[in-house]
């Protein structure tokens, strides 16, 4: 999905930091514009994972899946029916 992050609020609140925002204590003025981040949920813990710059994505009946860890993949891999119903 699309996530849309205006305001002047730190956005690690709302995406988990992506490092590109690089959030210090006070936000830096790229946090307090509005921008857009192409994110998506991790089926497995429900973390939200960076579409373009996640390395963990397993392909599966059509579907590409995004993961925040490795270890969230081998989860999903192990059984993926259950976590493909909770998205579908």
């Amino acid at each position: 999905g699309l996530f849309f992050i205006v305001g002047h609020k730190c956005s690690s609140r709302l995406v988990g930091c992506p490092r590109a925002l690089k959030c210090r204590s006070r936000c830096s003025p790229f946090a307090r514009r509005s921008i857009s981040i192409f994110m998506t949920t991790d089926p497995v813990c429900g973390k939200p994972v960076d579409e373009q710059s996640s390395m963990n994505r397993v392909d599966y009946q059509e579907r590409t899946f995004y993961f925040c860890s490795p270890e969230c993949v081998e989860v999903f891999q192990t059984d993926p029916v259950p976590y493909v119903k909770a998205v579908s």
